[in-house]
């Protein structure tokens, strides 16, 4: 339940990012494969350019963060970090809640994991704003709530 820091955050982020530009890319592909064999068509990647693959990529994580936080509270970096996010006080994030923090955490991540470094929490702008925290939690998900910081109370 102690607060995350910076490099772990950082790290599963990054491990997050590359998964869904590689489910970006992946879709692509399908896309490219059932066009070559229902038009006949040459196997291509479809051009979309940089604001429409952009702009994917910005809907696809905003979505992969928002099912995952508010699920199981973690992503697929977060599970090799051995991270969860919680909400201040240790219960599971809500889907409108999980809906914006990932919109600021993608919208404006230098600003957002940034602000970690300067936290006497470790908390970035999207924790501030949606009252939500990064917790080191290498076991899988319970049923109690997960304490922050120095929270030693747990709920059945």
């Amino acid at each position: 339940g102690t607060p995350a820091g910076f490099v772990s955050r950082v790290t599963a982020a990054a491990i997050d990012v590359v998964l869904v530009f590689l489910a970006l890319l992946g879709l692509e592909a399908i896309f490219a494969a059932v066009r070559f064999a229902i038009a006949e068509e040459p196997f291509e990647f479809p051009d979309l350019g940089t604001e429409a693959n952009s702009s994917l990529l910005f809907v696809l994580l905003v979505v992969v963060l928002t099912l995952a936080w508010s699920s199981s509270g973690r992503t697929i970096g977060n599970s090799v970090v051995g991270l969860r996010v919680v909400r201040e006080n240790g219960e599971r994030v809500s889907t409108r809640r999980a809906v914006v923090r990932a919109l600021i955490v993608v919208a404006f991540h230098v600003v957002a994991m940034g602000w970690i470094l300067v936290s006497k929490k470790n908390a970035g702008l999207h924790d501030l704003v949606c009252r939500t925290a990064v917790v080191y939690d290498w076991r899988a998900r319970r049923e109690h709530r997960v304490p922050v910081g120095n929270d030693s109370r747990r709920t059945a």
